[in-house]
């Protein structure tokens, strides 16, 4: 996968770039407008990351540039995913209904949550296809765990963790999550923490298969006392070289 992202200050998105770039992720970071445009007309990206601010180019540079880009990807079906990265979401939004433009299916907040961003990056791509599995109940919330449809012997693969529940919610919720292929030596871990005013959170991990076959990824949740769930998904892993799973 290949990312171009606009943002004009770069230590804003450091954390989620290197990230990125740990799962194998391509990413090209550009401080302006114009640099955007002189890249997509030199190389091909999945994924579009616009700022919605950009210093010395105005409040909706951001959005105009997305107008301008849906205007030349008309009728293109290999076109990127956009989605924007910025803390002004509800105007960026407004200017593109005011322009009847199509909004991005999701945005980033600022300031960033990295797990949740790359989640969303990640969704944002019009190839990328994830398989979603209902993995039940823990602490009054639901899991939702989303794995790519194909997995490749020694690629990184990003596993996603939604956490939802009801609001009001009359406790906070606080976990470690541990996710890894059974057998392996690969652990990722992440905590997650959702207030009381919460509805829902998701946690990216990076996870990489040693061998072809049938492999399970293993989810284990740890409150203050210890465990407090445990949950499997079984996956294929394919040869790099197999093109059919």
């Amino acid at each position: 996968m290949k990312i171009l992202w606009l943002e004009d200050n770069p230590d804003e998105i450091g954390s989620m770039l290197s990230l990125l770039r740990e799962g194998d992720i391509q990413v090209d970071q550009v401080s302006d407008t114009a640099s955007v445009q002189a890249k997509l007309e030199r190389e091909k990206y999945d994924i579009v990351v616009l700022d919605g601010r950009i210093e010395g180019e105005g409040a909706e540079a951001g959005a105009n540039l997305y107008m301008s880009l849906e205007e030349s990807w008309k009728g293109r079906k290999d076109r990127p995913g956009v989605i924007f990265a910025t803390g002004y979401e509800a105007e960026i939004r407004g200017f593109l209904r005011a322009n009847d433009l199509e909004e991005p299916p999701a945005t980033i907040g600022k300031p960033v949550d990295v797990s949740e961003g790359v989640a969303a990056i990640l969704g944002a791509d019009p190839r990328a296809e994830y398989e979603r599995f209902e993995m039940g109940e823990c602490l009054g919330c639901h899991l939702e765990i989303a794995v790519p449809e194909r997995i490749e012997v020694g690629r990184n693969m990003c596993v996603s963790l939604t956490f939802e529940r009801e609001l009001p919610s009359q406790d906070d919720v606080y976990l470690t999550a541990q996710v890894a292929l059974a057998g392996g030596e690969d652990v990722s871990a992440s905590e997650i923490l959702l207030p009381t005013d919460t509805e829902h959170s998701t946690k990216t991990f990076f996870l990489r298969a040693g061998e072809a076959g049938q492999q399970l990824i293993d989810v284990q949740l740890f409150g203050p006392g210890g465990r407090v769930g445990h949950f499997g998904v079984d996956v294929e892993v394919a040869d790099c070289d197999d093109q059919d799973l």
